[in-house]
C-alpha cells in the first residue's frame, strides 16, 4: 500500500523468498522494489507462473497455440499485467484471461474483480467511450460498493480497441468485496449511455 518515491510513482512490490538450509526453512528474504518495465513486457512464456498457466489453460481448452484462440490467450496474457496477475490463483487468472479474449473480438463494458489481498478492478470499455469523466464515476462507484479507499489507478489503450482501467483499493479497514454482477451492470449501463438504452 506504498507507492514508490524513485523511479515512478507506483506501488511497490514485496518479494518474500524463504531461505532453506538442509531442506527446513529457516528465514524469510524480504525485498521490496518495482517490477522493471523490461520485466512487466515479457512474454509471459518467459515468466515461469505465467508460462506454467499458459500451459495449462491451452491443455484445459484444448487451444492450439497457433490457432486463433491460442494466440488471443497468449496476447491476454501478456496485456494483463504481470506484477499483479502472478498472485492470482489459477482461477482468478483464469477468468481474467477468458473474459480479456473474449472482448478482444467483440470489444464492450465489462467489470472483473479480484482481490489477494487488496481488490482489483479491472474494468474494460471500447476507447472512444473512456474519458477522465466517467474513470471518476467508475472509481467512485467501485469506492462506494467496497467502502475501501482507493490506492492507485491506470489506464492502457489497446490495438483492439479497448481501454483497460485497472483499480486498486484498500480493503484492510474495513473494506469488503463488492457484489461483481452488480457492478458490471451498473458499468455497462453507464457506458451504453440514453440512446441505446432506448433502443
Amino acid at each position: 500500500n506504498c507507492a514508490s518515491r524513485v523511479h515512478r510513482g507506483t506501488l511497490l512490490d514485496v518479494f518474500i523468498v524463504p531461505v532453506r538450509e538442509d531442506g527446513a526453512v529457516v528465514a524469510l528474504s524480504a525485498h521490496a522494489g518495482m517490477w522493471t518495465s523490461t520485466a512487466l513486457a515479457t512474454a509471459p512464456d518467459q515468466i515461469p507462473v505465467l508460462r506454467a498457466a499458459l500451459g495449462a489453460l491451452r491443455e484445459k481448452y484444448g487451444f492450439d497455440p497457433s490457432g486463433h484462440a491460442g494466440k488471443a490467450l497468449y496476447h491476454a496474457l501478456t496485456t494483463l499485467p504481470h506484477d499483479i496477475v502472478i498472485g492470482f490463483d489459477p482461477p482468478t487468472l483464469e477468468r481474467l484471461a477468458l473474459t480479456l479474449m473474449s472482448l478482444s473480438d467483440r470489444p464492450r463494458p465489462r467489470l472483473v474483480l479480484a482481490s489477494a489481498p487488496h481488490l482489483y478492478a479491472f474494468v474494460w470499455t471500447p476507447r472512444e467511450d473512456f474519458s477522465t469523466a466517467r474513470r471518476v464515476a467508475i472509481q467512485d462507484m467501485l469506492i462506494a460498493a467496497s467502502n475501501a479507499p482507493l490506492l492507485s489507478w491506470s489506464i492502457a489503450l489497446d490495438e483492439s480497441g479497448l481501454a483497460l482501467l485497472r483499480l486498486t483499493l484498500d480493503l484492510r479497514d474495513g473494506g469488503t468485496v463488492p457484489d461483481e454482477k452488480l457492478l458490471d451492470r451498473q458499468v455497462k449501463h453507464m457506458v451504453r449511455g440514453w440512446l441505446p438504452a432506448v433502443e
